[in-house]
């Protein structure tokens, strides 16, 4: 062998034992897998950094990935199925940890309505420390119901854990950012608007704007964990712009006087129409 032969393989053995000496960093999980659907936790980073100025939080995503058709739930889930449940006590150096909902979809199903997300769901999460610049270790345990023609709960737990370090960004930061870019905007933009909500006691009648027109569009309208408004809106444009529309939700069964059992309550409407979403509150 060579002088420069032998300086060549020093060379590689050094990189070998460098890269084994040392872990790689990931900023995602191990998929947990349960049947028809895996899921996994990503995040923006790679390690803990220090903010200086107390815990800075840290931006996650629950990547989750159905067997085709199936489909999980919404926060607001509908008339029936739940929506994900996420235990993060095992974690350390974890004080919250908050999950952002997409706008969702309609499912019907013999005359009932489910809110959720079908093939696949991108959750964005924000993961705040106990103490800044410290490693974070992120155990969870995730009860998730998912539904076809039938619904089945499943039980999956994952971890990850992101040492102390100067809080760099790693691969899965766009996918993360994705998640976070997918939530709906809170207040009016150009081409999409919830510009009025009028109480009555059989229906809310709502005004909106939709610069692609309304055909395909649906909204989603919370009340409270007491009153839930299920059924498809009726929507009628208006006869000099079908841009503008008013989107009628009847009284639920059982329900005398609407307006009244809305009154002293917070409204929270997501408008959706293709891939262009809106949430607005309105207090009564």
């Amino acid at each position: 062998m060579t002088h420069n032969s032998a300086k060549f393989m020093n060379y590689i053995g050094f990189l070998t034992l460098l890269l084994t000496s040392f872990p790689v960093m990931a900023a995602e999980s191990a998929w947990a897998q349960a049947d028809f659907l895996k899921v996994r936790l990503l995040t923006a980073q790679s390690t803990m950094g220090n903010s200086g100025n107390g815990p800075a939080s840290v931006q996650a995503a629950l990547e989750i990935v159905m067997e085709p058709g199936w489909h999980i739930y919404w926060r607001m889930p509908g008339d029936g199925g739940l929506p994900p449940d996420l235990d993060w006590t095992a974690s350390q150096n974890l004080k919250e940890a908050v999950i952002g909902w997409p706008a969702p979809r309609r499912f019907e199903y013999e005359g009932l309505y489910g809110f959720g997300y079908k093939d696949s769901a991108l959750l964005p999460v924000t993961l705040t420390p106990e103490t800044s610049g410290e490693a974070m270790a992120l155990s969870v345990q995730a009860d998730i119901m998912v539904c076809k023609d039938l619904c089945v709960p499943q039980a999956l737990s994952f971890s990850l854990t992101l040492p102390a370090g100067t809080g760099e960004k790693d691969a899965q930061a766009v996918t993360v950012e994705k998640a976070f870019a997918s939530l709906p905007p809170q207040e009016n933009q150009p081409d999409i608007r919830i510009d009025n909500v009028v109480l009555g006691p059989k229906a809310i009648v709502v005004q909106a704007y939709l610069a692609q027109g309304f055909e395909g569009a649906d909204l989603f309208v919370e009340a409270g964990s007491d009153l839930y408004l299920l059924a498809p809106p009726v929507i009628t444009p208006d006869d000099k712009d079908s841009r503008s529309a008013s989107l009628v939700l009847a009284a639920p069964d059982g329900v005398d006087n609407l307006a009244q059992a809305i009154m002293g309550k917070s409204l929270t409407l997501t408008l959706v129409k293709d891939d262009r979403t809106l949430e607005r509150r309105f207090d009564f």
